[in-house]
């Protein structure tokens, strides 16, 4: 049984106004999914156990190849094992963080940007979107890139990353950094370990059309999240062709 608030947004307003009276000050984390996947970052979803290595060990393998080889592709000297970290999550290396943003828009738009997933069986509903909230005020610590070793967290944690890329500015990036738990041998998803903390926006699938028109009134679109030539052919035919849930 969850233990956090669920609530169901009916349209756009209804989304604006839960912001305006739930959420009054900038303690906040938003993090927009397509459908309601557990808070688990991509190195517990997408990792296994291999050839008698451990999560973990597979874990740093991957991060030591990854820093091994990628520096002709690094246009600076990064200072810390966090910024690696954050360059590899954006070019989908799997890491023990989580993308979350203090745009509540911009999370809303990585909800709905897609026409929801069709169901397998007939006569049943589209999966609804999902924008978790997550609470970080009073925790007790706030990673900044400098004062833990990532791979070495007794707890998971919010991180204010460093500007090291143009996405993290245009989506005003967070992560989560998740800590392994050594008792189950795992990574355990976020909304276990700190329901307190979370509320789940849920977001029918039959308003995600209208979501995205109105977000693009907004300025929020592939263009202003993605600041890149791709995003922008994309936006330019997003403006004049139709979705699937469009049509």
């Amino acid at each position: 049984m969850e233990n956090y608030q669920i609530v169901k947004i009916g349209d756009f307003v209804e989304y604006v106004k839960f912001l305006k009276d739930e959420c009054k000050d900038n303690d906040y984390l938003f993090r927009g999914q397509r459908e309601g996947w557990a808070l688990l970052p991509k190195i517990a979803r997408d990792v296994k156990p291999l050839n008698g290595k451990s999560v973990l060990d597979i874990e740093r393998l991957i991060f030591d190849e990854y820093e091994r080889i990628s520096r002709p592709y690094l246009r600076t000297v990064f200072q810390s094992e966090w910024e690696l970290l954050v360059i590899g999550q954006h070019h989908g290396l799997p890491t023990r963080l989580l993308d979350w943003s203090k745009n509540a828009l911009a999370a809303l738009w990585f909800a709905v940007r897609k026409p929801a997933t069709k169901p397998v069986e007939p006569k049943k509903q589209a999966e609804p979107g999902v924008v978790w909230i997550y609470r970080h005020k009073d925790e007790s610590d706030v990673e900044k890139g400098g004062f833990h070793n990532p791979f070495d967290i007794s707890y998971t944690m919010p991180v204010c990353p460093p500007h090291v890329t143009k996405r993290i500015i245009a989506q005003s990036g967070w992560f989560t950094a998740h800590a392994w738990n050594t008792d189950e041998k795992k990574f355990t998803p976020f909304e276990e370990e700190r329901p307190d903390k979370l509320r789940k926006l849920v977001i029918p699938a039959s308003v995600f059309s209208e979501m995205r028109f109105h977000l693009n009134q907004c300025g929020i679109h592939e263009a202003s999240l993605f600041p890149n030539l791709d995003s922008i052919c994309r936006q330019v035919k997003a403006m004049y062709t139709l979705e699937k849930d469009q049509v």
